[in-house]
């Protein structure tokens, strides 16, 4: 899935409370060629959304009424067969939550706000290093 052909057709779900940078992301990535994107604005729904769709990114907002994203990553670690590729989106872009997130198992984090270009580099990347991590 890392060639760029291939990687527009890429199964991603985004997980965010917030419904207008859930419709800015399908926005950007729709201009970008993305065609196989979900999304649910309710954190409770995120673990089932998860393994029901299998996607190949999960875009995972940290700070949500009833689950916050740490909690949903690791319930998804522990349900999910093969680890998550996860890319953070989060208000709070500071070095300690930054850290915790990657040590949580996130490859990587896109501070909020964002731009069309960061936000796009940033999901081409979390895709291919998701890809790496398949690999034996």
């Amino acid at each position: 899935m890392t060639t760029a052909e291939n990687m527009t057709d890429a199964k991603i779900l985004i997980v965010d409370d917030d419904q207008y940078i859930v419709r800015l992301l399908f926005a950007y990535m729709k201009e970008a060629g993305f065609t196989n994107v979900s999304s649910i604005t309710d954190s409770r729904k995120a673990v089932d959304a998860y393994l029901s769709i299998e996607p190949d990114l999960l875009i995972l907002d940290l700070f949500m009424p009833f689950l916050d994203g740490f909690s949903v990553m690791e319930r998804i670690k522990t349900l999910s067969p093969e680890p998550p590729n996860i890319l953070i989106l989060t208000f709070l872009d500071e070095p300690s939550t930054r850290t915790r997130a990657l040590d949580a198992g996130a490859v990587d984090v896109l501070g909020k706000p964002f731009g069309r270009t960061d936000a796009i580099t940033k999901i081409k990347a979390a895709l291919a290093a998701g890809e790496k991590k398949k690999q034996p």
